[in-house]
């Protein structure tokens, strides 16, 4: 009786270490599921970090990739600008001189025109007769001249008023002077005025004897 005590004794306690030993197992396990619970944990942290750093160095990448397109196409939208306007110069400079071109070969057929009409008159310059107002060449540069050194004499206020009232008349740029004046003084004044604007100058202004 004695020795089946002792190996009931013996039975329980081993018993008691088994529990032991399955509690020390699933704790040992437990643990180490936690351990590699923490390290997947860990892993994925790292792996979203890389993920978010590579992410920001393309985001980066495409910012850096889209302002060198921009500053390209900028420059490119410039130098098109400027070789356009460089064009359209060139293009309006042409017209300029076209139209140069054209006013010079209008005023050339003015005035030889003009020298036909005036040799078909009975006294015109044709016949050797002195131009008269009638005479006035009608280009545009002979009408300026005129109206140029009328407006001077015109202006001048130590001229008589009979000396205001000459005749001015150009053709091909040579000035005729006609009419009377009160003082030799004023014929000088009138003929310098008339240096001012033409080298071609016929002065028949007289003084006025009465």
């Amino acid at each position: 009786m004695r020795n089946y005590k002792l190996f009931l004794a013996s039975m329980l306690l081993l018993a008691g270490c088994d529990r032991d030993s399955k509690d020390s197992a699933k704790a040992s396990a437990e643990r180490a599921v936690d351990r590699t619970e923490q390290s997947a944990d860990r892993a994925v942290e790292v792996a979203k970090d890389k993920a978010e750093a590579i992410k920001d160095r393309i985001d980066e990448n495409a910012e850096a990739a889209k302002a060198r397109i921009d500053r390209n196409a900028e420059a490119s939208k410039e130098a098109a600008d400027r070789k356009a306007q460089a064009v359209e110069h060139r293009g309006e400079h042409a017209v300029e001189k076209a139209e140069q071109g054209v006013e010079r070969a209008e005023n050339k057929l003015d005035r030889a025109e003009d020298r036909i009409d005036r040799a078909d008159r009975p006294g015109g310059p044709g016949n050797n007769g002195v131009p008269t107002a009638g005479d006035q060449s009608e280009t545009t540069a002979d009408r300026e001249l005129t109206r140029r050194l009328r407006q001077a004499v015109v202006e001048d206020d130590s001229l008589s008023l009979q000396a205001k009232n000459i005749q001015i008349i150009t053709i091909d740029g040579k000035v005729t002077l006609r009419g009377e004046v009160n003082t030799e003084a004023e014929r000088a004044a009138i003929l310098a005025k008339a240096k001012r604007f033409a080298t071609q100058i016929d002065n028949r202004l007289t003084l006025d004897k009465n």
